[in-house]
């Protein structure tokens, strides 16, 4: 629904992607699919909070569960209706829960 919803958005997004290089987007897909970081999740102490978007199918909110249940006291929350692009989504939603975590 935000992409029927938000075109321009969604423009601005598009237009913010592909100023990058294709050479950098694709150095940092393979940096995220060969990275494994799961066996020091157990050292993170500082307060965590995790976010997904419950539509998300690159970082399924499923993925962050598992972040949340590796990392002590991590919090998630879940955005309904949410793809991936939360920031740009559900922005109030965002900040509001980032605010509030910071404090």
């Amino acid at each position: 629904t935000f992409r029927a919803r938000e075109q321009a958005e969604i423009a601005a997004a598009k237009a913010a992607l592909l100023e990058g290089s294709d050479e950098g987007y694709a150095g940092c897909c393979e940096a995220l699919g060969t990275s494994d970081l799961g066996a020091e999740l157990g050292a993170i102490r500082a307060p965590t909070l995790l976010i997904a978007g419950e539509a998300d199918v690159s970082t399924p909110p499923a993925d962050l569960e598992d972040l949340e249940r590796a990392i002590e006291g991590a919090s998630l929350l879940v955005i309904p209706g949410a793809g991936h692009i939360l920031n740009r989504e559900a922005p109030e939603q965002v900040t509001d829960a980032v605010l509030a975590h910071l404090e």
